[in-house]
């Protein structure tokens, strides 16, 4: 389930995006720092201790 969670995260709107042949909405930048915070998310959700 947390991987399914986090899948969500990342793929989010970009995803549909893609698959609709639309522009991207975010810029390179912007992409790494929403991967980024998506990772830092789901790290400190599942982190175990």
């Amino acid at each position: 389930m947390a991987a399914e969670q986090f899948l969500a995260m990342v793929r989010g709107n970009e995803h549909m995006r893609a698959l609709l042949d639309l522009q991207s909405g975010r810029d390179a930048q912007a992409q790494d720092i929403y991967l980024a915070s998506c990772a830092d998310l789901f790290i400190r959700a599942f982190r175990v201790g």
